[in-house]
């Protein structure tokens, strides 16, 4: 067995070796000790007293535990110079905290490497993906730019849609520049057919930017079928003889192909549905026309089903109180945000617009409108959704039965085509 001289000496040499690999430093030594020689007076080193060896052989084991996390971090910021050793300690403080959050448990000094190495490669990767964010981001700016500047409705829609911009209340609340975006750019054939023409033969040809005519009467329409039900053509006019003069017996319009324009003008339309564009976007422009027929019960019971179009109508009317169920009727069954209509001195008659299925981005301007018995509520004209503009409107809320429903008055469509139904048979 060693004696106790012996143990405290391998002690002192212990330290020494410690002290010398950590750099540690003994306390300052007594003015006693100080200038201590040999009998050949040579100097004589220090031995420390047991209770000093032990605080210092102490706080070189602390000194030790700590040594790997910090040489871990200091070589791996010197093999990468990219990774400073102050950024490395921010993301392994950073982890360690959030694990605390969630966990009573040290983190596992693995684990803490693993999430060290999965912060480096994420940030590595981060100037890629935001040099491609931006790039993105000045792509879609220039398209929506040369779309607004160019007057293309179709681009426009698709970046209010893809890009989720919008809505674009000066652009619709400017008449004369909103009517730039119905402009048909394939060109107008000047081709004008006869309504009946079409009717009695449905492989009859009809070309781009064609126009159809009906005189005075009732007439079944039936779009789907031009051109053999191959090919709608890219911009169609349809004419009548007058709003009180024409009746088109109307089957719903549901396009395959991409409407540039379709414009309709001096007619009555009496439809369940008169435009399904939940397909492909639109531009639709009526004129003097009065929309009946849709208020019929079945699903939204809306005059129009959108998805990505574009509306300009003037002097129209658009009545629920013709169809079968007259407590239902909506002016639009709105799919997306990528929605655009302009209407200008309308009667928009005991309808919902419906602004509580309005998307954001979406815009609706109503320019000397009026609305009477409608089924909006009176906040929708008094402190418009964002996206919709009233300017010099007119509006009286709908009547209520006792169970607060609309009351709304039935119409006959005889008082303005008498005998429409058998000659809508012929």
């Amino acid at each position: 067995m060693k004696s106790p001289l012996a143990l405290v000496v391998g002690l002192a040499v212990g330290f020494g070796s410690a002290a010398a690999f950590f750099g540690l430093r003994s306390g300052p030594a007594s003015s006693s000790d100080e200038g201590s020689l040999d009998a050949d007076g040579a100097p004589v080193a220090r031995t420390p007293p047991p209770t000093e060896l032990v605080v210092a052989t102490t706080e070189a084991q602390r000194e030790t535990a700590d040594a790997p996390a910090a040489r871990g971090s200091s070589a791996s910021s010197s093999a990468d110079p990219l990774f400073s050793a102050a950024l490395e300690r921010y993301a392994r403080d950073g982890i360690e905290a959030a694990w605390r959050k969630l966990r009573s448990q040290p983190i596992p000094q693995a684990t803490l490497d693993a999430g060290w190495q999965q912060f480096r490669a994420e940030v590595l990767a981060l100037p890629d993906a935001i040099g491609t964010r931006l790039a993105e981001a000045a792509t879609q700016a220039e398209a929506l730019a040369n779309a607004l500047a160019s007057a293309d409705a179709f681009t426009l829609l698709e970046c209010m849609e893809r890009d989720e911009v919008g809505p674009f209340v000066e652009l619709v609340g400017d008449a004369e520049r909103f009517a730039k975006l119905f402009d048909c750019k394939s060109g107008v054939s000047g081709e004008v057919l006869e309504g009946a023409t079409l009717a009695a033969n449905r492989d009859t040809p009809v070309p781009d930017g064609a126009e159809l005519r009906w005189g005075a009467g009732v007439h079944r329409v039936a779009l789907s079928n031009v051109n053999g039900g191959r090919r709608f053509p890219r911009c169609l006019a349809l004419r009548g003889a007058g709003m009180d003069r024409t009746l088109l017996v109307w089957e719903a319009l549901h396009a395959r192909d991409v409407l540039e324009r379709i414009e309709i003008s001096d007619a009555t339309i009496y439809a369940d549905n008169v435009f399904d564009l939940r397909t492909n976007p639109a531009t639709v422009v009526l004129e003097r026309v009065r929309v009946v027929g849709f208020d019929c019960g079945a699903g939204s019971s809306s005059a129009f089903d959108t998805r990505g179009s574009a509306w300009l109508v003037r002097d129209s009317r658009i009545e629920v109180g013709y169809g079968r169920h007259p407590s239902s009727g909506s002016l639009f069954d709105v799919r997306t945000s990528a929605l655009l209509a302009r209407f200008e001195n309308c009667v928009l008659a005991n309808l919902d617009v419906p602004s509580r299925h309005l998307q954001e981005r979406a815009t609706l301007v109503f320019d000397r409108c009026s609305f009477p018995g409608t089924r909006e509520p009176e906040g929708f004209f008094t402190d418009p959704p964002n996206g919709v503009v009233l300017s010099g409107c007119t509006f009286t809320l709908a009547e209520r039965d006792e169970r607060g429903q609309p009351v709304i008055e039935k119409h006959d469509l005889d008082e303005l085509f008498p005998g429409w139904k058998t000659a809508a048979q012929r």
